[in-house]
C-alpha cells in the first residue's frame, strides 16, 4: 500500500504564536501612523459590541481594522503588513515552527488555517515558506485610495469555517484525489479549532 500523503493544518494565533495577533497589528498600524498606541473611542465601542454580542467577531475585525487603517495609502498599508512581520516573528513558537520546517522538508504540506486576516498574515508566511505551503484566512479587500474602509471577502474563518474552507483547498489543490489518500493532522489551542481538529486524522492541541 503506498504512503499517504501528509497534509498539516495549523491555527495561527495561540499556536504557532504566543499572542492573538488582531490587537497586535491594530497597535502596529497606529504606531506606524505616528500615534499613541492605545485603541481609540471607537475601538472600544466596536469591541464593547463584540463582548454584548450586538455584532459578530467578523464584523468586530472588520470595523476595527478599517478606523486603524482609514485615510493610509494602499502603498503606507502594505508597507506595515510588511514590516509588521517583524513583531510576529518575535511572539512566534519557534519550537512548532522547527517542526514543521521538518515535516515540509520531508514532504508535507503544511497550511496555516487562521480567523486573522489575509493582508498581516501572508508577509509572514512567504518569509516562513521553508516552513509553511500555504495560507487558509479571513480575506480582505481595502476599499479606496486613501483608504476608506475595509471589507471581508470570505467569512470569518474560525470554527466549523475552517473545515469548509479547508475542504475547498483541499478540492481546489487535488481534485482528482480523495480523502483516503491523506493523512491529515491538526494543530489548535482553542474552540475555534475544535471542528478542524476533529475532522484530522491526528489532533494535536498546543499548549504554551
Amino acid at each position: 500500500m503506498a504512503e499517504k500523503r501528509e497534509i498539516l493544518f495549523v491555527d495561527f494565533d495561540g499556536t504557532l504564536t504566543r499572542r492573538d495577533s488582531l490587537f497586535m497589528f491594530l497597535r502596529h498600524l497606529r504606531r506606524f501612523r505616528g500615534r499613541r498606541s492605545g485603541l481609540n473611542v471607537r475601538m472600544m465601542a466596536v469591541c464593547a459590541g463584540y463582548v454584548l454580542r450586538l455584532i459578530s467577531s467578523g464584523e468586530a475585525k472588520r470595523r476595527l481594522l478599517s478606523i486603524a487603517a482609514k485615510g493610509m495609502s494602499r502603498d503606507d498599508f502594505d508597507r506595515a503588513c510588511m514590516s509588521f512581520a517583524d513583531e510576529l516573528d518575535a511572539v512566534a513558537n519557534d519550537e512548532l515552527l522547527s517542526a514543521l520546517r521538518r515535516h515540509a522538508k520531508g514532504g508535507a504540506e503544511v497550511v496555516v488555517v487562521s480567523a486573522s486576516m489575509s493582508c498581516w498574515l501572508r508577509p509572514w508566511m512567504e518569509r516562513n515558506a521553508d516552513a509553511i505551503t500555504d495560507l487558509i484566512s479571513t480575506e480582505v479587500e481595502v476599499c479606496g485610495n486613501p483608504i476608506e474602509s475595509v471589507r471581508l471577502t470570505t467569512p470569518n474563518c474560525y470554527g466549523a469555517q475552517k473545515v469548509v474552507r479547508i475542504n475547498s483547498w483541499l478540492a481546489e489543490r487535488h481534485p482528482d484525489a480523495v480523502r483516503d489518500e491523506f493523512r491529515i493532522v491538526a494543530y489548535g489551542d482553542s474552540r475555534g479549532d475544535r471542528e478542524m481538529l476533529a475532522m484530522a486524522d491526528e489532533a494535536k492541541w498546543v499548549k504554551q
